[in-house]
């Protein structure tokens, strides 16, 4: 902008009407930044109020507008003979024909749809107040006229140049809305295309995704399958091995005591014509089948320890374990143990495998204690109901004694069958009370491990839940 426009601009005041404080903000540092001097007016009310006292060279006012709309300000300022000579812009969203034919019945100089190009609006306000631009003709008033258009007459007095501003601006909204419209639409197709190389690719991954999560599922249920069979065939061979443990345990239980019998007699008939060494061979003959027919026992036992319990009740453990000692009474009387029982809980379990459990852990306690001390055995509970134990509520169990103990070490073996860790001439036993104790609590759905330090006595740790849900469940 050259400085004579600058200065010609600056001897300019537009009054501008626009009951938006931010569109009327916008506006007014636009024109400012060309060198307009602006006065604002909210509405066509107090617009009037102010051109009674000022006169502007240029009104340019918002059509939608409480109290005084834009259309009535036009019509007011073109019946003023005061006013009449002052240019009117309308400026407004709206753009149908109709709202045009408005302007141009009001009155209106030109017509401009909003969002506005601002040079545009500009160029046309320089042209407009320019001192070079003289009138003529096209300036002066037509004829008043009617024009019909959807089914409304409306009465129109412009100048041709008015008429033919106001159809050139509609035209270049035309214009405008239509290159916009165009680039939208282009937008849109490619949006579009976008969207749908999307949909094609999201397709082909869900298919390629499902083809995979059935192929899945077919391996999984092929293995389920096979782990089944192959359940039902471990179960099968199981109920097998259990069952010739049992034909083999009885067939050789008969030959054995045969043995032990012959034995005896040589003994008894034959001791006076026996040597040394002869007497020596028969008593590890006799040891030997005594221990043969403990090891048949221990593994007729062990076999008839039920894997998995079935029928459940409500049991109080105080009374399988009362039972528990008075089984092994005797051992408790020669050995002079003292044995402590606190608190004890209520839960679900098979009342007889209860009471094989602890007579083996009571008995466990009795056999491997310290000579030269008295057995102290607690029993007691601990955090019952404060843990879980495969989702249920579960109680802790301990068979604490002082006995000789073992190295932790060893902790994995001593609940497998016929494992050892003392020699059979220190103590007796098969090896299989622990076991047998093992699978008993696998059989409640609970776990057993042991805590020890050699010298001062071990703690075996029983956890059982205290409800069962895969078993039967009966009244007490």
């Amino acid at each position: 902008m050259s400085s004579a426009q600058e200065t010609a601009a600056s001897s300019h005041e537009i009054l501008l009407v626009e009951d938006s404080p931010t569109q009327a903000m916008e506006l007014k540092l636009t024109l400012e930044k060309y060198g307009y001097r602006i006065a604002v007016a909210a509405n066509g009310r107090e617009a009037l109020t102010w051109l009674r006292r000022s006169r502007p060279a240029m009104v340019i006012t918002d059509i939608v507008m409480p109290e005084m709309d834009g259309y009535e300000l036009c019509r007011t300022i073109r019946k003023d003979e005061a006013l009449a000579g002052i240019p009117v812009i309308l400026l407004s969203y709206l753009s149908d024909a109709g709202d045009i034919l408005k302007g141009l019945e009001s009155g209106a100089g030109n017509f401009v749809v909003k969002p506005y190009n601002a040079d545009s609006l500009v160029s046309y306000i320089r042209d407009e107040l320019s001192e070079e631009r003289q009138a003529g003709e096209e300036d002066q008033l037509l004829p008043s006229f009617e024009l019909e258009f959807a089914g409304r007459s409306y009465r129109v007095s412009s100048s041709v140049r008015h008429i033919l501003q106001i159809l050139l601006a509609t035209y270049e909204t035309a214009v405008r809305k239509n290159e916009e419209l165009i680039e939208a639409e282009t937008n849109l197709r490619l949006l579009n295309d976008l969207l749908e190389e999307k949909v094609r690719e999201r397709t082909a991954a869900l298919t390629a995704e499902i083809a995979e999560r059935r192929r899945v599922e077919d391996e999984l249920r092929q293995k389920t399958e096979a782990l089944s069979a192959y359940s039902a065939r471990l179960e099968q061979s199981n109920q097998e091995l259990q069952d010739f443990v049992f034909v083999a345990s009885h067939d050789l239980q008969e030959p054995l005591r045969k043995i032990q019998t012959f034995a005896d007699l040589v003994m008894t008939r034959c001791s006076p014509s026996l040597d040394t060494q002869g007497k020596d061979h028969i008593r590890r003959m006799q040891n030997a089948a005594h221990r043969m027919r403990g090891l048949i026992r221990g593994a007729l036992e062990y076999s008839r320890s039920v894997e998995k319990a079935e029928f459940f009740q409500k049991i109080e453990l105080i009374r399988p374990i009362r039972e528990a000692m008075a089984d092994l009474k005797l051992m408790i009387e020669e050995t002079g143990a003292a044995i402590e029982i606190g608190c004890l809980p209520c839960i679900e379990a098979e009342e007889s495998l209860m009471r094989q459990l602890f007579q083996n852990l009571i008995g466990n306690a009795l056999k491997f204690r310290n000579k030269n001390e008295r057995p102290i055995i607690k029993i007691y509970a601990e955090d019952c109901g404060k843990q879980t134990l495969n989702g249920q509520a579960c109680c802790r169990i301990i068979v604490q004694d002082n006995g000789i103990g073992f190295d932790e070490v060893f902790l994995d073996r001593i609940f497998k069958a016929f494992q050892r860790l003392h020699g059979r001439d220190k103590y007796e036993g098969t090896g299989v009370g622990l076991a047998i104790c093992k699978r008993i609590v696998d059989g409640h759905n609970g776990n057993i491990t042991a805590k020890s330090v050699p010298d001062e006595g071990s703690s075996f740790i029983v956890t059982l839940p205290l409800e069962q849900n895969g078993g039967k469940c009966g009244e007490q």
